[in-house]
């Protein structure tokens, strides 16, 4: 008798200190007994536990599987299965569960022994990550065994190297898509210090060779030991290709920034200036040194309105767009040379630029370009409008001027004080002659002496 009382006190004390949870319950499904450690997995008090069933342990998506679960067990006597136990605080923690048939006092139960799989499933979807991310690179990788043959290739390496089929490349020594013997010694130094860098010869499936850029290091287990050898490509003939490309740009961009007649200018994001091209310093009349991290508050800045009024910092078109986000167009502005000692006008654009994603610009440049002459031009063109105008008005002989539908255009002061002072927009021939239609010789009529028909 003490034996058997001995024999129980032992199975108790495995049940109960077992690392897996352990639950056992009838083929209806309610628990009839369950270890400390489920309790202590799940958050329940033993007696809390016995009142439940598995489906009130499993999420959801597991727990309409109980019963066909258990009439699987029924016919195959075990199984192992995966599902998600749900804690009394709601926290879900994959489970894989060993459950078979077996006699319990006299009646056939379920036991199901439950182990803890969070870390392995994490290790699992880590791995699905990574395998997804090799798979998925632009860059080429290969892993080859210590002694150079290849055992996985990515997409990116069949595609670089012109194959079709990952069976077309695993299995061969990695020797063989080079030129050179070159490979034998990287693999060498790769053995025996751990890593190699460079460039090299590749060879493509159909004999072409190509530039690459590669990195090879020795893949180790967690006890150090050396398992296999990485190594990822980029095709250097490409990437040195795309460098000069972007070189030829660069010195194209520059040439014209640097050659354009309209001044540029770069504000960063506090509007402060950046950069400015050789035009740009010509029309401020200020070299770059004096210009560079100046904002449109600077006093070193004099500006002007159209109408002479002062233009005020915070009115500046690049401060405009950067507070906006939208680009300012057309703005006439006057700012003050010094080197010439004059007021220069400018026509200035400013265009806001934003980073990817981002609603408020990053920079804002401004293209403006001198239309002193063009301003001069026009003042004079209104002085000698006014002179001309001045002339004629003083003339005791009408003169006006029409368009090709007889309206008129313009008329000096005899024509206004003999016809009134709207006569501008009428027609001519029913203003002067009071036809209904014009008169092919209407306008050698000598019209001296003619009175307003209003007199």
């Amino acid at each position: 008798m003490a034996k058997i009382t001995e024999k129980i006190d032992l199975y108790k004390a495995i049940f109960n200190n077992a690392n897996d949870a352990i639950f056992i319950h009838g083929l209806e499904g309610s628990f009839i007994d369950v270890n400390e450690t489920a309790c202590k997995r799940l958050g329940y008090s033993k007696e809390e536990l016995l009142k439940l069933s598995p489906k009130d342990i499993d999420s959801a998506e597991f727990a309409e599987q109980v019963d066909e679960k258990i009439h699987a067990l029924y016919s195959n006597g075990k199984m192992v299965f995966e599902t998600i136990h749900i804690t009394k605080d709601g926290k879900r923690i994959p489970t894989e569960l060993s459950s078979r048939i077996i006699n319990y006092r006299g009646k056939k139960v379920i036991m199901s022994i439950a182990r803890d799989i969070t870390r392995r499933k994490k290790i699992e979807t880590d791995l699905l990550k990574r395998h997804h991310a090799l798979e998925n690179s632009l860059i080429a990788i290969v892993i080859a065994d210590l002694e150079g043959y290849i055992t996985y290739v990515n997409p990116s390496f069949l595609d670089m190297w012109g194959y079709s089929s990952k069976d077309e490349v695993i299995g061969r020594n990695s020797i063989d898509f080079w030129s050179g013997n070159d490979p034998i010694n990287i693999i060498r130094n790769v053995r025996k210090k751990g890593k190699w860098q460079g460039k090299l010869n590749a060879k493509r499936k159909d004999g072409t060779d190509f530039n690459v850029q590669i990195s090879a290091s020795m893949v180790l287990d967690k006890d150090g030991n050396r398992k296999s050898m990485l190594a990822w490509f980029l095709d250097f003939t490409e990437k040195e290709r795309m460098l000069n490309d972007l070189i030829q740009a660069e010195r194209r961009y520059k040439l014209l920034f640097e050659t354009m007649t309209q001044g540029v200018v770069y504000h960063d994001s506090e509007g402060k200036i950046i950069l400015a091209n050789p035009a740009a310093e010509k029309i401020l009349g200020k070299r770059l040194g004096e210009i560079i991290n100046k904002s449109s508050h600077s006093p070193i800045w004099k500006t002007i309105h159209e109408d002479a009024s002062k233009f005020r910092g915070n009115k500046h078109p690049a401060i405009v767009s950067l507070r906006t986000g939208e680009p300012v167009y057309n703005t006439k502005m006057g700012i003050y040379n010094t080197q010439k000692e004059e007021y220069r006008w400018i026509n200035v654009n400013a265009i806001p630029l934003f980073h990817k994603g981002l609603d408020k610009p990053h920079q804002v440049y401004s293209i403006f370009e001198d239309i002193t002459a063009q301003k001069k031009a026009q003042e004079e063109l209104r002085k000698n409008r006014e002179r001309l105008e001045g002339i004629l008005n003083a003339l005791t002989e009408m003169v006006f001027m029409i368009n090709n539908k007889h309206k008129i255009l313009w008329a000096n002061k005899i024509v206004k004080l003999l016809f009134g002072s709207d006569t501008i927009g009428k027609i001519c021939y029913k203003t002067f002659y009071q036809l209904d239609k014009p008169y092919a010789m209407y306008h050698r009529a000598n019209f001296k002496g003619w009175k307003s028909p209003r007199n």
